[in-house]
Formats: C-alpha cells, sequence, structure tokens
C-alpha cells in the first residue's frame, strides 16, 4: 500500500512540475472574445518569448477591437496594451493593427480579429514593457525585472 501511494504521490508531483513550467499569458478582454481565446487558445510563432517578458514585468494584456460589415468588405481593427497585472497602470504605448477582407459575413469577421489578435500581440517586445515601467514609476509602483534579451 505504502508502494502505490509513493507512487501517486510522485506521479501528481511531476505532473504539478511540468504544469508550473508553462507560461500563460494573462489577458483582459470581453467576454466574446475571453471565450475564443479559452477554446482555442494564443497561437503565434513567439509565444514562449511574449509570455516569458509579460510575466517577469508581471505585467498582463488589454485587449479591445473594433469590427464592422460593411456594404463592400468587412473590417477589423485590435488594440492592444501592456498593462500591470495587479493595478490599472497600463503601458505608455499600444499596438495596433487593422485588416479587412472582401468577403462579408459575421465567420470572416471573427476570423479577421482572431487573427489580429494573436499578430498583433506577438509584437509585444521591450519597449511596451519600458513605457509601462514608465508610467509605474511616476506613480511609486515597484518596477519588475525584464527580460534582457531582446527579440
Amino acid at each position: 500500500m505504502k508502494k502505490v501511494l509513493l507512487g501517486f504521490t510522485f506521479a501528481l508531483l511531476v505532473q504539478n512540475s511540468f504544469a508550473a513550467e508553462e507560461c500563460t499569458i494573462n489577458y483582459h478582454a470581453n467576454d466574446e472574445l475571453s471565450d475564443q481565446i479559452q477554446e482555442d487558445g494564443f497561437s503565434f510563432e513567439n509565444y514562449d518569448e511574449v509570455c516569458e517578458l509579460l510575466e517577469k514585468a508581471k505585467a498582463s494584456v488589454s485587449i479591445n477591437y473594433n469590427s464592422s460589415i460593411t456594404n463592400n468588405q468587412t473590417i477589423a481593427a485590435v488594440f492592444i496594451r501592456v498593462k500591470d497585472s495587479d493595478k490599472p497602470i497600463y503601458s505608455t504605448y499600444t499596438n495596433s493593427n487593422m485588416d479587412w477582407s472582401s468577403t462579408r459575413t459575421t465567420e470572416e469577421e471573427k476570423e479577421l480579429v482572431w487573427s489580429l489578435v494573436n499578430s498583433t500581440i506577438s509584437e509585444i517586445n521591450q519597449s511596451d514593457i519600458d513605457g509601462l515601467n514608465e508610467n509605474r514609476k511616476e506613480l511609486r509602483v515597484p518596477v519588475y525585472p525584464t527580460v534582457s534579451k531582446k527579440f
């Protein structure tokens, strides 16, 4: 019995150590986009680097977007700001992207927004963190270390 219990405990510890190694990008978005993020997860090439940068800076991302279907096209624009994880302090910089398609459907609108969310988050870099830290300093809030390597 002790061997079974010991084996179970070891397996649980190993599982928890692997789960702790995964980096998660914390975000703030409306309910519809949050549902999509929960379902699909972020998907971009430099995810690990961006996640590490945000994690070490104790930062998250605030995601806003506008989209519409007009008589001629579908248009979407996404605006991303780096935010302090615990306080309503934002970077001085906003990352944004816009795209359009001649396909005029709700599905195309959702795909444009989702594609722009991923591509815009992938553009987060050290200057976004520096902008957040500038505002933290002005408000006399602790500034957290960031990733030293530039990408």
